[in-house]
């Protein structure tokens, strides 16, 4: 999943994400493109499918909606995704003995 912004100057940062969706190890990504001027791109580019981002919450709603869609439709996207990072986040934790129980002295400091 790749969310691209294009900015200016917006032909020459079209076609570097033309050429970037070629590139095998991304050809098969969904792509989300945003721009701040969408009138301005389609003026140097044509029409395309992208959207426009002009700072408002309203703006928001339909990219967060395209970014799980394409998310939902990659192929990266492997199932239980989040059942993975579970496990790997609990894999991190200290285990057992790393904890020492309460009241085992381990705490205190020596007496002087």
């Amino acid at each position: 999943m790749l969310i691209y912004d294009i900015a200016p100057p917006y032909r020459e940062n079209w076609t570097f994400l033309q050429l970037l969706q070629r590139v095998p190890e991304f050809s098969n990504r969904s792509v989300v493109v945003t721009t701040v001027n969408k009138t301005a791109l389609e003026a140097q580019v044509g029409a395309v499918a992208v959207f426009e981002i002009v700072g408002t919450r309203d703006n928001f709603a339909p990219v967060l909606n395209a970014v799980n869609d394409a998310v939902k439709k990659s192929p990266q996207s492997p199932a239980g995704w989040q059942s993975q990072v579970r496990a790997k986040k609990a894999a991190r934790r200290p285990g057992p003995r790393a904890r020492r129980p309460k009241g085992s002295g381990a705490d205190r400091q020596p007496k002087a």
